[in-house]
């Protein structure tokens, strides 16, 4: 099961909609943060909150403050009712979105296939610090790692140093 949270309402996940003027849209000017839940509660929630905050002040976005984002997280974790759920937290200067949904105990490693893509990270670079919505570099490295016959790319600098999966 999916619970959406969208700007103060839980919304059925295939009603939820974000104007075609805000900026996660227009621009993928937003930031996002992934979690995990169990029983209900996001361990280590505010370390993910400040780290969201963070990177809203480093970029100039106006986010929600820190309470309404923690309330969101903890409205759609119980409205989900999973004792396991991946939790993402979306925020951009008009939107607070939060998605929550069931999610396997961790089990046993699964196998997966990587392709190194080099060039697709850049060190250093603003945006390259911090968990923003413009994900054009990792959806390129992405096909680039299927191309390559991979499921996963890892993105590396030139020197071949790896900064970043797309996962």
């Amino acid at each position: 099961m999916r619970v959406v949270w969208l700007n103060g309402t839980l919304v059925h996940p295939g009603a939820a909609a974000v104007s075609i003027d805000s900026p996660l849209t227009r621009w993928g000017d937003a930031l996002f943060e992934t979690m995990r839940a169990e029983g209900g509660r996001v361990r280590f929630k505010m370390g993910h909150l400040d780290r969201i905050t963070a990177s809203g002040r480093a970029l100039q976005l106006r986010l929600a403050p820190r309470e309404e984002l923690a309330r969101a997280v903890d409205v759609a974790c119980a409205a989900g009712g999973a004792e396991h759920q991946r939790v993402r937290l979306t925020a951009a200067e008009d939107l607070v979105l939060v998605e929550a949904e069931d999610l396997s105990p961790l089990g046993a490693p699964e196998v997966a296939t990587a392709a190194v893509i080099r060039g697709a990270w850049i060190p250093r670079r603003m945006m390259a610090e911090h968990k923003t919505t413009s994900h054009a570099d990792y959806r390129r490295a992405g096909r680039g790692a299927a191309a390559a016959g991979a499921e996963i790319a890892l993105l590396a600098d030139e020197r071949g140093h790896i900064g970043e999966a797309d996962v």
